[in-house]
C-alpha cells in the first residue's frame, strides 16, 4: 500500500500532461481486438482531451463541468454538465472523464479494494475491484500499471461483466510541459449537438 499511497502523491505535482496511447477493445463476438490509436491531454485544474482514432473517431472534452462526448464521423456531440452524468454514460466513458485518477490516498480507499499488487522491475501492477455496486453491476475488474520511480500510468484496463476489456497502452508521456490551450477545444461548425441532460 506505500507503493500506491506514493504513487497517488505523484499525482499532486501534475500541472499538466500529454501522452500517446494504443487502445485494444476486446469482443466476445470478435476473434481478433479492435486496436486504434489515441492522444490523451491534461491541464490543471479540470481541462482535458480523450481522442481516438486516425483519423479522428471520437473526443470526450472536458473544460471544468462542461463535458462533450463528440462522434466526429457521425458529426454528432452530446453536451453534458459532470454533476449530471448518468451511471451507464459514466461506467462507459470511465477513465476518460477524471484526472487525476483520484484525489488523494482516502478516495482511492473509498472506491476501491486492492486484489493483487505486483512489482517487477520499475512496474508496480495493481489489480482492483470497485466498491460502488452499481459501477461493479458494469466493470468486473479494473488493471493499473504505474512506473514507480516517475509515477507514469502506462497500462489502464477495464474488463467487464459482459466479458469484454478495454485496455490503453500509454507511451512518449510529457508531463508539466508548454501546451497550446487549442488542445481543449473542438470546431463543431456542421455537427448535430445535443444539449440535454444523459
Amino acid at each position: 500500500m506505500a507503493l500506491i499511497r506514493e504513487w497517488i502523491d505523484q499525482q499532486k505535482g501534475i500541472e499538466s500532461l500529454q501522452t500517446d496511447f494504443t487502445q485494444s477493445r476486446t469482443l466476445k463476438t470478435r476473434k481478433a481486438p479492435l486496436v486504434s490509436n489515441g492522444t490523451f491531454a491534461f491541464q490543471a485544474p479540470d481541462s482535458l482531451r480523450w481522442q481516438v482514432g486516425e483519423p479522428v473517431q471520437e473526443v470526450v472534452l472536458r473544460n471544468g463541468r462542461s463535458l462533450y462526448l463528440i462522434s466526429a464521423q457521425k458529426k454528432k456531440a452530446k453536451h453534458l454538465v459532470a454533476d449530471t452524468i448518468s451511471e451507464k454514460t459514466r461506467m462507459q466513458s470511465l477513465g476518460m472523464m477524471e484526472f487525476p485518477f483520484v484525489k488523494d490516498f482516502a478516495d482511492f480507499e473509498r472506491q476501491f479494494d486492492v486484489v493483487n499488487v505486483k512489482t517487477v522491475d520499475d512496474q508496480c501492477d495493481l489489480e482492483l475491484a470497485l466498491k460502488d455496486k452499481r459501477a461493479a453491476r458494469y466493470i468486473k475488474k479494473m488493471l493499473l500499471s504505474f512506473q514507480v520511480k516517475t509515477g507514469n500510468l502506462v497500462v489502464f484496463e477495464l474488463q467487464f461483466r459482459d466479458g469484454s476489456k478495454l485496455r490503453n497502452d500509454f507511451s512518449n508521456i510529457r508531463v508539466n510541459q508548454p501546451m497550446d490551450s487549442k488542445i481543449f477545444t473542438y470546431d463543431l461548425t456542421g455537427f448535430r449537438v445535443s444539449e440535454e441532460k444523459d
